[in-house]
């Protein structure tokens, strides 16, 4: 679902938000972060702000995952 997502965005051009509650997947997907904490909108513009912020448990479950997006969703090379 993904892999269907991402590329449909990116086919069509068009901007989207995408929620979630695993950490793993908006890396995966996303490609700006708005996590809620405390009922605030934190905004990162990017996965390295996102990674950084090490104060939340975001942060932390964030460096768990790895920067390229094809070696954590296990994308196959072509042969």
């Amino acid at each position: 679902m993904q892999s269907l997502f991402r590329t449909m965005v990116h086919v069509r051009g068009i901007t989207s938000i995408f929620v979630t509650h695993d950490v793993k997947e908006a890396l995966l997907i996303g490609d700006v972060f708005g996590p809620l904490r405390g009922g605030r909108l934190h905004v990162y513009p990017d996965r390295k702000g996102f990674r950084a912020d090490l104060a939340s448990d975001v942060g932390r479950e964030a460096e768990r995952v790895p920067d390229r997006v094809g070696a954590a969703a296990g994308t196959r090379r072509k042969r």
